[in-house]
């Protein structure tokens, strides 16, 4: 336990800042391992929008280039050989 009002805040901070490191590698991962598989395309993006979305939402971004390399890593290859 914390013997001052400083201390408490500092233990905290780092308790809850490990969490949201935490949260933000699993969106991360979460954001690379989506594929499209048997959805609809439009869902797909919306997926991949969602998680981009709170991935920005916990303070760190996905740029529009990894969005596209991801959209098309996760197509099937029914989509390539179109």
């Amino acid at each position: 336990f914390c013997c001052t009002a400083e201390g408490l805040w500092e233990t905290l901070a780092d308790t809850f800042s490990q969490i949201s490191e935490a949260r933000i590698m699993y969106l991360k991962k979460k954001f690379q391992n989506l594929s499209k598989g048997s959805t609809s395309i439009m869902d797909y993006l919306g997926r991949i929008k969602a998680v981009a979305d709170q991935v920005a939402a916990s303070g760190n971004n996905i740029s529009d280039k990894e969005k596209v390399q991801q959209t098309l890593n996760g197509l099937s290859c029914f989509y390539y050989n179109s």
